[in-house]
């Protein structure tokens, strides 16, 4: 069996940013139709969190994330209904970044091509929270 590259916690974080970004390329639906999991599922467990989240969802989200990351799939529109589609070969979206990291040295800029759906990357609020602690 494969293991799963994102642990529970950094998957939470990963799908909350990927479903929060309103230029994602995916609908929700589509995107749970991808995973093999209802709507209502997907949306329990990572935008309300009132839902643990399981292996098996763990699994196949992680997995349905890496398919769109990858540009391994894509939204096709035939009259009124649209479905998912694989693609032959994969064609990644790719965009330039520019990130403030925080480093040792202190802040530095870091530049650079980056898939368009990554989310990987922590966002520097959560870089200042993971060295410094939560401040209020």
């Amino acid at each position: 069996m494969q293991t799963n590259p994102y642990t529970k916690e950094a998957l939470k974080r990963i799908m909350k940013r990927f479903l929060d970004d309103p230029n994602r390329g995916i609908s929700m639906a589509r995107f749970a139709e991808l995973a093999g999991i209802s709507l209502y599922t997907l949306r329990d467990v990572f935008l309300y969190e009132t839902v643990p989240l399981s292996a098996y969802v763990q699994h196949r989200v992680g997995k349905a994330y890496e398919h769109v990351r990858k540009g391994e799939v894509r939204v096709m529109a035939k009259g009124n209904k649209r479905y998912v589609e694989y693609r032959k070969e994969p064609q990644p979206k790719l965009r330039r970044n520019t990130q403030l990291v925080l480093t040792a040295e202190g802040f530095q800029i870091k530049t650079g091509v980056q898939l368009k759906g990554d989310y990987t990357q922590p966002t520097l609020e959560e870089q200042i929270r993971s060295r410094y602690g939560r401040r209020s």
